[in-house]
């Protein structure tokens, strides 16, 4: 018996050996290209926006890019978070925007960030939305803008009605 199961093992091991040198794959003949996928193009770094011209901060005062109640593009109501985070990303005095959400302590507020050029490490506002719904418009933009502004200019660009009605709510 015992040599019966010998010559049945030496068979499989000669019909695994043909099977599996049946999975290889063929070499090319010889003088045929083997085509090589082409190296992928290195990300291009972003270049650093240049400086905002020095009267960024008080544009607003003069309706640059917009007029009230547009802020850098964004209208409170109408632009979602989604647009206010391109409109930023392209504006000459944003030098990073993005979205996120609050987890604590309400995670139906989303919030769209952003900071000055100049002052990457520090946020320079936020505008808030409904996380909850799809495509929300912001809500309120609140720009942490480096310098301080005469209740006078301000009432001239959005009028006694709109300041006061901006001090009662704060």
């Amino acid at each position: 018996m015992a040599p019966i199961i010998s010559r049945t093992y030496a068979i499989l091991l000669v019909l695994a050996t043909i099977a599996l040198g049946a999975c290889v794959s063929q070499p090319a003949p010889p003088g045929t290209p083997t085509p090589v996928p082409p190296p992928s193009a290195p990300s291009p770094i972003p270049s650093p926006k240049p400086p905002p011209p020095a009267d960024w901060p008080t544009r607003w005062l003069k309706g640059i890019p917009c007029r009230p109640p547009c802020w850098e593009g964004i209208t409170p109501g109408q632009t979602t978070a989604e647009e206010a985070v391109e409109i930023l990303s392209r504006s000459p005095v944003i030098a990073r925007a993005n979205a996120t959400t609050l987890p604590v302590p309400n995670p139906e507020m989303g919030l769209v960030v952003w900071s000055w050029v100049g002052t990457e490490d520090e946020q320079g506002g936020q505008a808030l939305f409904h996380a909850q719904i799809p495509s929300s418009p912001v809500y309120v933009v609140e720009p942490y803008l480096p310098v301080s502004f005469k209740l006078g200019d301000v009432i001239q660009t959005y009028g006694e009605r709109n300041v006061s009605s901006i001090v009662r709510q704060m």
